[in-house]
């Protein structure tokens, strides 16, 4: 928090080796942050875990050639679509800064589970209660939940209850968590079968 450091890695060579070595952890409180929510993903796990290694190699398989090109179509293609649908708008009252995090995050599940899937939608349970919204608009209020749990008081003073739930949003949290979840088993089981096919 106040004596961490913040550090963007642009190099595919650094980046290759911070995923490589077997000197390189995470920050514990990053780990906390976001285990409820990915909590067999090589994000939050620690290098020297048992998986760690294998799951390093399927990531390291996603930057083959073949599958650069094919990410980068579907990166235009998600924007151009995004494009055309802003010119139906009156772009004074369009806030940038939304266009913007909604077409990272369109690109970002398009890349990862499909085009097919991007469009799919989920019951967000609020304080104020239901709400459809996309897959897309799903996982981001998620991370932006989880990351505003970071700064609550009781993360503070006791960061290893930071993924316990145990008032009334903490257990709305957990609920969106394993909705979101669902969703992406469903993912994975139906592209295993198609795969099998």
């Amino acid at each position: 928090m106040g004596t961490s450091v913040a550090l963007t890695i642009s190099s595919v060579d650094m980046l290759n080796e911070i995923y490589t070595s077997p000197q390189v952890t995470k920050h514990f409180m990053g780990n906390y942050l976001y285990w409820p929510v990915m909590p067999g993903s090589i994000v939050t796990q620690a290098t020297e875990h048992p998986q760690y290694s294998d799951k390093r190699k399927a990531l390291a398989a996603a930057f083959f050639k073949q599958k650069l090109i094919a990410m980068t179509e579907i990166i235009k293609d998600v924007t151009l679509k995004e494009i055309r649908l802003l010119q139906k708008y009156d772009l004074s009252k369009y806030s940038l800064a939304t266009m913007t995090l909604n077409l990272q995050g369109k690109i970002i599940i398009n890349c990862a589970v499909g085009k097919e899937y991007a469009d799919v939608e989920l019951d967000w349970e609020g304080e104020q209660g239901t709400e459809k919204m996309s897959v897309i608009i799903f996982l981001e209020r998620l991370f932006s939940v989880a990351t505003f749990r970071l700064f609550d008081v009781t993360a503070i003073l006791f960061p290893l209850l930071i993924w316990t739930t145990f008032t009334p949003k903490d257990l709305r949290f957990a609920r969106n968590v394993k909705k979101m979840r669902a969703q992406v088993q469903k993912i994975i089981d139906e592209r295993r079968a198609r795969d099998q096919d």
